[in-house]
């Protein structure tokens, strides 16, 4: 079993991984996974420029992630992402807060069918819509361990 087509991995995803310290908790299993090449993952220009707000900016983050860190985890990210080509125009409002509307819209734009969220607001909106199929990390986390279980 494989996955055709990239996942969007939510902003909130990366910031999870960076601040974990469990080295064999769900969320580190699943970058650990984008990076070995279990699956790929797709990164809107957005999504660099939040994350790169996010840790930059908010002092709790800053405390937790050092400069360096984040520097070699961002060009490490970008190394093994696809990166997407940006979105012209207004993007639709789909979710409350419309800071999480890029995402949807990236996915809906390159045909993807996968964004993994914790975010609850993306979650109360599944089944709306056929594709994209939006994720938890857990239950993502269930088809890595199906794509890994295939692997000779």
């Amino acid at each position: 079993m494989t996955l055709a087509k990239p996942v969007i991995l939510d902003t909130n995803i990366y910031i999870s991984y960076l601040l974990s310290a469990q080295p064999e908790g769900l969320i580190v299993h699943i970058v650990r996974a984008m990076f070995a090449g279990t699956f790929r993952a797709a990164l809107p220009p957005e999504q660099i420029t939040e994350l790169d707000r996010a840790v930059r900016s908010k002092p709790y983050l800053r405390a937790k992630i050092s400069g360096l860190q984040f520097d070699t985890f961002l060009q490490d990210l970008q190394s093994v992402t696809e990166l997407l080509e940006p979105i012209v125009g207004d993007v639709p409002r789909v979710f409350r807060d419309v800071k999480d509307d890029y995402l949807f819209a990236y996915a809906t734009r390159n045909e993807l069918d996968i964004l993994v969220s914790g975010d609850l607001d993306l979650l109360d909106k599944r089944g709306r819509w056929e594709r994209p199929i939006i994720l938890t990390p857990a239950e993502f986390h269930t088809v890595l361990l199906k794509i890994e279980s295939s692997y000779p």
